[in-house]
């Protein structure tokens, strides 16, 4: 719990949530990363409203992911033009990277029938693309996927376009 408030009918609360878990078969391990921050509306002790502030899920597999750091904005406004950089924090060496970024609307849809990726040949070290908000208020998935010699790194994380 961050926060709560009282306001003439509803609490409101601030959360953020944690999920982790692992699944290990001789093949492989695959790891699953995820926080979000929400806000949610009680009324006569009923949860009438959520709302997701952040969100952030990583999954890993193999015995040596890339390591990333993604630089990115949760909040952008209406036709900005803004960065999604995810760069592999480890050395190369002589390690070929393959990958590719997706952003795409938030749709329950794409929980059920996930986007095709393209990868291509990563030659700096990690990806580094300009995006430009939608027109109008919305909010998105930005998604990249990190394939090494050892293992495969696939992030998303939500931004909200704003007014």
């Amino acid at each position: 719990l961050l926060s709560w408030s009282q306001t003439d009918n509803d609490l409101v609360a601030e959360t953020i949530t944690e999920i982790t878990g692992v699944k290990a078969s001789p093949e492989r391990v695959v790891r699953l990363q995820s926080t979000i921050k929400s806000r949610q509306y009680f009324r006569n002790n009923q949860l009438v409203r959520q709302d997701i502030l952040e969100e952030t899920t990583k999954v890993t597999s193999g015995d040596n992911p890339p390591q990333i750091k993604v630089l990115s904005p949760k909040t952008v406004k209406v036709g900005e033009k803004f960065n999604f950089d995810v760069i592999v924090t480890q050395p190369l060496n002589d390690d070929l990277l393959l990958g590719t970024a997706i952003e795409e609307p938030i749709s329950r849809q794409l929980y059920l029938e996930p986007s095709t990726l393209e990868l291509e040949r990563l030659s700096a070290g990690g990806i580094y693309k300009i995006i430009t908000a939608p027109l109008s208020p919305d909010k998105r998935w930005i998604s990249a996927v990190i394939v090494g010699g050892e293992g495969i790194t696939l992030i998303t994380q939500r931004v909200i376009v704003e007014q």
